[in-house]
């Protein structure tokens, strides 16, 4: 029961010192709307704690406030976007595809642990 109690008790220290490595509030990206534009798929997100580095993008030191995002179509990396609401997947096939954003560091890695949207489904006529 000790071990168990002091696991728990190092899992909420973890949890508590990754919000304060992001100045206490924990960054999120929420999927407001997708919408296929020819063979492109038009993305509009909401951030929140989370600061747009387009200067920073794919350069190291990571900052641990801000970087960018990453807009996946099917489960796999297409676009990535600088601006705080607005973001295109490029070169989309006609069909149903499913379209998630994902924030992401300066060079590009996930966060840790990753910070994803809900993903929604489009069709690209």
């Amino acid at each position: 029961m000790r071990k168990v109690a002091a696991f728990v008790a190092v899992l909420a220290l973890g949890v508590t010192g990754a919000a304060f490595a992001h100045g206490g509030d924990a960054p999120s990206i929420k999927l407001e709307s997708a919408r296929a534009v020819g063979h492109t798929i038009v993305v509009h997100v909401q951030i929140e704690h989370w600061k747009m580095l387009p200067s920073r993008v794919g350069k190291k030191p990571n900052s641990p406030t801000g970087g960018h995002w990453h807009v996946f179509v099917d489960g796999k990396y297409n676009n990535f976007s600088a601006n705080a609401t607005t973001g295109k997947a490029l070169k989309v096939t006609a069909g149903w595809h499913i379209v998630q954003a994902e924030l992401a560091n300066n060079d590009h890695s996930e966060l840790k642990p990753p910070v994803k949207s809900r993903t929604m489904r489009v069709h690209v006529g």
